[in-house]
């Protein structure tokens, strides 16, 4: 995911740990996303 993000070098000593928040961040709205997704299409079929 690092490399998708095309985040700058790394100028600090605390950058690695900030990227992998940013990265953990990306991936908790790709599940919530795709959560919501299914929830959506469960909610279209069941009460159409």
């Amino acid at each position: 995911m690092l490399d998708w993000l095309h985040l700058p070098v790394a100028a600090s000593a605390h950058a690695g740990d900030i990227d992998r928040v940013l990265v953990l961040t990306h991936w908790l709205m790709v599940v919530l996303f795709a959560g919501w997704a299914a929830y959506l299409l469960y909610v279209l079929v069941r009460f159409r």
